[in-house]
């Protein structure tokens, strides 16, 4: 592609980056709005059952989702007459796959709480594998409809599965038990994932009829190469969302899990809004690979410009912010400030990592993730805690891991992108 064919082409990144920023940030202010109430409904042990069984189910589809999301991506923009084919067979092979890996998971230690959180017994693991799949789907989703120029449609649906969620919270009141709280999170998700799946079958089908002859799909080693990878990679960032909140339930029980979920959901809310804006990468890059240096720029300026106010502005009202789940939650305070400390940090690993899922750097986006999120589990898994404070002490290796790894990228950064660049973009081409 010639600089001209590149300046032709409108960049859309900023559109698509924000719809699925704010698609992302409407699903994380839902979330929070919904443990908001739970938080005032129950006691910190029912929230503490809830949200073990909320991370595990999000934790399941992350790790069954094989990053098809970013890949299609980067290949339904090309994919001609097989498009349809191609979201038709991501979509069954990432429900299946979750559909095995669910029952399995609540086979691990420390599960029972999550089992009795949904009754116990087969409707538990039934309700369980229903949630997971549900997730996994409108997680592809989100990425489809961006693949297919419809981006605004993962906003709508946030809207849709947020708003529903929080009515059906709102009528069970105080006083539901953990049982009756799930159905909130299930329930809608179920339907979305019904109703916006039937949606972007249709639109990828009619795309598909109406474009050109033939089509510019990856050769299978390419597939592979790719998604290997960046699955590994994909799989590190679920277990570093999900896994620390529920390591903290298995190991410290869940009336504590249930207070530092709360405080977690603050790190976990910018990561994934973050993550979702720098994704759009993925799909620019593809339609543009010799502006892919000015595009990454551009993103991190960006990416800087919407989060650093925000994570300031948390840290700043940090108590009275916690004060709205309850006088309970004040006394993290401290720990959600280095928390949002860690997170600035964060975004420099987020955006330095999108870069190279952008360019089909595989290795170079695993390799991070997987140091990241097994020093941080490692860490957690024996540290004492500060002075009793379980909260301090994973705060404090959030930041610290995110402190050196932040340093690491941004000293390899600059070589890897000339390195595997160029390998996408005809001589001369890269506006390096």
């Amino acid at each position: 592609m010639s600089d001209a064919d590149g300046a032709s082409r409108p960049d859309r990144s900023w559109s698509d980056g924000l719809a699925l920023s704010i698609s992302a940030a409407l699903s994380a202010g839902a979330g929070m709005l919904s443990w908001v109430l739970a938080a005032r409904f129950v006691s910190p042990t029912t929230v503490g059952e809830v949200s073990a069984f909320v991370s595990a189910f999000l934790l399941v589809a992350g790790l069954t989702e094989f990053n098809l999301g970013v890949a299609l991506m980067r290949w339904v923009p090309t994919g001609g007459r097989r498009v349809a084919t191609l979201v038709g067979r991501s979509l069954l092979g990432a429900t299946i796959a979750t559909a095995i890996v669910a029952p399995l998971y609540l086979l691990l230690p420390g599960t029972e709480v999550i089992r009795q959180a949904a009754g116990g017994g087969a409707p538990a693991v039934a309700v369980f594998v229903l949630a997971a799949v549900g997730w996994s789907a409108l997680h592809l989703l989100d990425f489809i409809m961006v693949a297919v120029d419809k981006p605004w449609w993962s906003v709508a649906r946030n809207l849709l599965l947020g708003g529903s969620r929080i009515t059906i919270l709102l009528l069970l009141g105080a006083g539901a038990d953990a049982t009756a709280l799930l159905w909130a999170w299930v329930g809608p998700i179920v339907a979305c994932a019904v109703v916006f799946g039937i949606a972007a079958v249709v639109v990828t089908v009619r795309q598909g009829r109406a474009a050109a002859e033939g089509s510019n799909l990856p050769a299978r080693r390419e597939v592979v190469g790719f998604l290997g990878p960046t699955w590994v990679g994909s799989l590190a960032l679920a277990l570093l969302y999900h896994q620390v909140p529920l390591l903290i339930t298995f190991r410290f029980g869940p009336d504590v899990g249930g207070r530092f979920f709360i405080v977690w959901q603050a790190v976990a809310v910018i990561d994934i809004v973050a993550t979702y804006f720098v994704s759009s990468l993925s799909s620019t890059v593809a339609r543009n690979p010799g502006r892919v240096v000015t595009q990454a720029r551009c993103a991190l300026r960006r990416l800087l410009a919407l989060f650093l106010p925000a994570l300031a502005i948390g840290a700043v009202f940090a108590e009275p912010l916690l004060g709205i789940f309850g006088p309970q939650y004040v006394e993290l305070t401290s720990a959600l400030r280095i928390l949002l400390a860690g997170a600035a940090a964060r975004l420099i690993v987020v955006h330095v990592l999108g870069v190279r899922q952008a360019i089909g750097d595989a290795t170079g986006f695993a390799r991070p993730h997987i140091a990241v999120a097994a020093a941080t589990l490692a860490a957690l898994a024996v540290v004492p805690t500060v002075a009793g404070n379980v909260a301090l002490s994973a705060a404090w290796v959030f930041v610290g891991v995110h402190i050196v790894a932040a340093a690491t990228l941004l000293s390899t950064q600059p070589a890897r992108v000339r390195t595997i660049a160029p390998q996408q973009v005809p001589k001369g081409q890269l506006d390096a």
